[in-house]
């Protein structure tokens, strides 16, 4: 079977400092993902020999992250579903300000959960339903950081070339500053206006009454 090369231009590097040598190049187009062969030719026809290995593999998507938002302080799981997910070991996850300077980027990993069975339509026998999904934890922001921070998420299979989700990641720390009025009568309807810090407007927004008293109070009849 007759070997299939691609070809592109490289120009030499030198880190001044380290001595280190690289040369930068594209990477040619394929019509199939696998591992290829990286080889280097300095002259144009007699190419290296030492067989470092480089790999090709499907374009990755980001569907869907759980939950689309977060505190600011750090330390939440967050879950990112999609196509062509696989594990690396150096899996990237970035978190880039929409309309601020700033990025995050935190290391991720890939797992796997079994979701439930299906009939291989090939084998007409019981297979089990696999869910890929990358998972890491939230960083904690630095102070000063004006909140809510809504930022773009996306994962780098190596490290590198990132692919974002389509719409927003926020980051908050919303609190409850006061309410306009501060009191109404028991029998609700009263349209109340609740003030605060680093709201924004999730789609799911609640507002609820929590009654702290032990033994409620009773309103006098006439």
């Amino acid at each position: 079977k007759k070997a299939v090369t691609r070809a592109a231009v490289g120009t030499f590097e030198e880190d001044l400092e380290t001595g280190e040598q690289y040369v930068i190049c594209k990477t040619p187009r394929f019509a199939q993902t696998g591992p290829v062969t990286v080889e280097v030719s300095m002259t144009g026809q007699a190419f290296t020999d030492n067989k470092q290995q480089y790999t090709y593999y499907p374009e990755p998507t980001v569907s869907r992250v759980t939950p689309g938002y977060v505190w600011s302080g750090g330390g939440e799981l967050i879950e990112l579903d999609g196509s062509n997910l696989f594990n690396s070991d150096r899996l990237k996850v970035r978190f880039k300000g929409k309309s601020s300077k700033g990025e995050i980027v935190v290391p991720g990993k890939f797992k796997t959960m079994v979701t439930g069975q299906e009939i291989n339509e090939e084998t007409e026998e019981m297979q089990d339903v696999i869910r890929k999904y990358i998972a890491c934890k939230a960083p904690a922001l630095e102070a000063g950081v004006a909140l809510p921070w809504e930022t773009k998420i996306s994962v780098a299979l190596n490290g590198i070339d990132f692919k974002s989700l389509e719409g927003g990641f926020i980051f908050h720390d919303f609190k409850i500053g006061g309410v306009e009025p501060r009191s109404s009568p028991y029998s609700g309807g009263v349209e109340v206006k609740i003030v605060g810090d680093s709201f924004f407007d999730s789609g799911k927004l609640i507002a609820r009454m929590r009654w702290d008293h032990m033994e409620p109070v009773v309103a006098e009849k006439e």
